[in-house]
């Protein structure tokens, strides 16, 4: 069960679980204390956890394209970026005046499908670089080869 949550190899796609599943669970703390002020809450989720994964991976592809290596120090910070700028998208949409209400299931689906792969990943992860543990070159908790 833990596996579902936490990463469980040195995949790229894994440690993008450590953005993915606080920002969750911090996501139903936020419902519980906002609860009247939804206005776009499922939108500002969705573009916060697609802005913040996807900035780590083209970060991380990108920059180790052109040194030829991963340092820790730059995925390290990577990551602070994402949160930080994840977190600013999330912000302005919530405090947006100009917005108009969004229907929460359209941002709610692929809220989900997000969670739900990480999950179906974690267990039969596709054969591509992203989701290679750097290592071994297996893949997935099981760790195919």
């Amino acid at each position: 069960m833990v596996a579902l949550f936490s990463a469980v190899n040195e995949s790229v796609w894994e440690h993008l679980k450590l953005v993915a599943f606080p920002f969750l669970f911090f996501s139903f703390i936020e419902i519980y204390f906002l609860k009247k002020n939804l206005k776009n809450f499922f939108l500002a989720k969705t573009a916060e956890a697609y802005l913040s994964t996807s900035f780590i991976v083209v970060f991380f592809y990108s920059y180790t394209a052109l040194l030829g290596k991963n340092l820790l120090f730059l995925d390290i910070g990577s990551f602070w970026v994402a949160i930080f700028l994840g977190k600013l998208v999330n912000y302005k949409i919530l405090t947006s005046q100009k917005s108009k209400k969004q229907n929460d299931l359209l941002w709610i689906i692929p809220w989900l499908f997000l969670i739900l792969f990480f999950f179906w990943a974690t267990f039969l992860p596709p054969r591509l670089t992203l989701f290679r543990e750097s290592l071994n070159g297996t893949y997935g908790f099981f760790q195919l080869k």
